[in-house]
């Protein structure tokens, strides 16, 4: 089974990162599973029809989708921006095309917010954007709200429920996953 993972931050050190990373260690940690991380630090995302950057935009459009064309499940994993997802996770769906290649693809959704009653804005713009380009949203959206609390300066998670719901959103994907495979 393969699994992206994408991270919706261009911030260093950000809760959002820390979050993905611990989905990504229990992706890893199930046997058969085998994971991709699409990082948006890691990728020169020019804006689609912007001028002179056409080609960049064609050659970064056909390497994601290929990269998502090939998986059997997402997860992506949002901070919460001014009550929505990040600029840089639009642009990035964007990038997969319409149609998109998340049509017909299971995407778990997790979000990380500082305030108290975490990303669930965010998730809930971002689970209607899914819904309309065609991807099936696994159930239970999870939110991980007062981030800054959960997660020390190296990544570890501080609270055991917290860690609970981050890697139950990665067994999630894989559950559902390995149900509706043929």
């Amino acid at each position: 089974m393969h699994i992206a993972v994408i991270i919706g931050s261009v911030r260093a050190g950000s809760n959002t990162g820390k979050a993905a990373a611990v989905v990504v260690a229990e992706l890893k940690a199930i046997p058969g599973v085998t994971v991709d991380v699409i990082d948006p630090r890691q990728l020169s995302l020019a804006i689609p029809g912007a001028p002179g950057q056409e080609a960049a935009a064609d050659k970064l459009t056909g390497i994601l989708q290929a990269q998502i064309k090939n998986v059997d499940g997402v997860i992506i994993v949002t901070p919460e921006y001014d009550g929505s997802y990040s600029a840089v996770l639009k642009l990035m769906i964007e990038y997969f095309g319409y149609p998109s290649v998340l049509d017909g693809k299971p995407v778990g959704v997790l979000g990380v917010a500082a305030g108290r009653i975490g990303a669930l804005r965010a998730l809930e713009h971002l689970r209607s954007l899914l819904v309309h380009i065609g991807a099936f949203v696994v159930p239970m959206p999870q939110s991980i709200s007062e981030a800054h609390k959960v997660f020390d300066a190296e990544g570890r998670v501080l609270d055991k429920f917290a860690d609970g719901v981050i890697r139950g959103v990665a067994r999630s994907v894989v559950a559902f996953v390995a149900r509706s495979s043929p």
